[in-house]
């Protein structure tokens, strides 16, 4: 059993404290019929799941937990990743044998990419801008440029590849091997094999934290999940965690495992202490697993009950503020957060629809409250909305204030040419006349 999610190994400067083992099962999204394989892009606060019976990629909203739309996909599609650089998504469909490219400006697929067989894994190096799909049936990984959408590279690995990880940091994609009991270790600068480590007994799932330099495989025929350090390129460490392990995701930021079993839960385990801290119920058969980033929030599909689990910290909510309901383009104005909840701490995000700057972009919670410059750059009506991540102890949550805009700094004047002009005549007409009266008295 593969698990087919798009791994995106960025290391990324959180405004905020991360999650830890605090996480509760906060909601539930009904998706399409067996949903296999999530990714989250956090830059756009969604999320996408792809549907293998209903051949269906799921669009959702991860700042409202609701359905946004579904997209059609391939024949058989198992597994998803997201390029936040370039707003794309790829979409691997195991029986048509093909990827699938998205944009998610248009929500639309833009073209599709001929791959190995039974194609069943995909992951994203945003800073190449290179896609890695793990084709099962034929012991390969296909490379596709982004930029391009060509398949530029096909590499041999071990046998039933199931899952796919990068780590844009050292540029490597690791590869879990599940009929082989290894991981295939590639260099993403020459597409070749540089590297094979004898992990477990059937490695199934494997996640990279960029910061770290760790591995964490789980094993579907075990209980336990390896931790590996890509350095050595060994085993440091095992994890016992449940039978059936089915999907893993980190979170760099907090430097928290998350691992989905047979047991109906996902293990929430410090990478610090390679220990279990706390475990937290799910949907029916949960499948695989993904983090926001952003928000730290954690998405697992649920492949028996056709929805989508949602691990979110304890409830926090924001408010904001502007000292009126309009503004003037290009005249700054102060706006202001305050956010309730456990002596919440970190960043508010700010953002506008209708464009302007904030200074600074995010601002720092004094005991719960902070505040930013804006100012709008066109007029019309515009949400201005501010974005609390989350802390140890605080879940995410936001606000919109509506604003209306009107017209420009400089509109305030509009006289100004005209009564330039009105005076330069008048100085001629003035001029003129003097001129002319010297003529008579000559």
């Amino acid at each position: 059993m593969g698990v087919f999610l798009g791994v995106v190994c960025l290391v990324t400067s959180s405004v905020a404290a991360a999650q830890g083992p605090n996480l509760l099962w906060r909601a539930t999204i009904q998706v399409g019929t067996t949903p296999i394989g999530i990714a989250v892009d956090s830059t756009t606060n969604t999320v996408y799941v792809a549907n293998s019976v209903t051949g269906t990629v799921s669009v959702l909203s991860a700042l409202s937990n609701k359905l946004v739309t579904n997209i059609a996909a391939g024949a058989g599609p198992y597994a998803v990743a997201v390029n936040p650089l370039s707003q794309t998504v790829y979409v691997a469909n195991f029986v048509s044998n093909d990827v699938y490219v998205i944009s998610e400006k248009t929500a639309s697929v833009t073209t599709k990419i001929k791959v190995g067989v039974n194609p069943d894994a995909i992951a994203v190096d945003p800073s190449t801008d290179t896609v890695y799909v793990a084709n099962q049936a034929d012991a390969t990984i296909s490379v596709i440029s982004g930029s391009t959408n060509a398949v530029t590279a096909t590499i041999g690995v071990g046998n039933q590849p199931d899952s796919v990880a990068v780590n844009a940091l050292t540029n490597t994609v690791y590869v879990t091997n599940s009929y082989s009991s290894s991981v295939s270790v590639i260099s993403g600068s020459t597409n070749k094999v540089t590297d094979t480590i004898k992990v477990g007994v059937q490695p199934d799932g494997v996640a990279v934290n960029p910061a770290t330099n760790l591995l964490y495989v789980i094993d579907a025929a075990t209980w336990n999940a390896s931790v590996v350090s890509a350095s050595s390129k060994s085993v440091v460490a095992t994890i016992k965690i449940g039978s059936n392990q089915t999907g893993v995701a980190v979170d760099s930021d907090s430097n928290t495992v998350y691992v989905s079993d047979a047991a109906n839960q996902v293990a929430i385990v410090s990478g610090a202490t390679n220990a279990v801290e706390s475990s937290v119920n799910v949907g029916y058969q949960p499948y695989a697993v993904a983090v926001d980033t952003a928000t730290h929030s954690v998405y697992v599909t649920n492949y028996g009950e056709n929805d989508v689990s949602v691990l979110e910290g304890p409830p926090s909510s924001t408010a904001i503020s502007c000292p009126a309901a309009s503004a003037t383009v290009g005249l700054p104005l102060t706006c202001g957060a305050t956010v309730s909840g456990t002596s919440p701490s970190g960043s508010v995000v700010w953002s506008a629809s209708g464009g302007g700057t904030f200074s600074p972009a995010s601002c720092t919670l004094s005991s719960g409250s902070c505040s930013v410059t804006f100012t709008p750059s066109s007029p019309g009506s515009q949400n201005v909305t501010g974005f609390y991540s989350s802390d140890a102890n605080n879940g995410a949550s936001f606000a919109v204030a509506a604003l209306t805009v009107t017209g420009g700094a400089a509109t305030q004047f509009p006289l100004l040419p005209a009564v330039s002009v009105a005076i330069g005549v008048m100085g001629l007409a003035i001029l003129y006349a003097g001129m002319r009266s010297r003529r008579k008295r000559a």
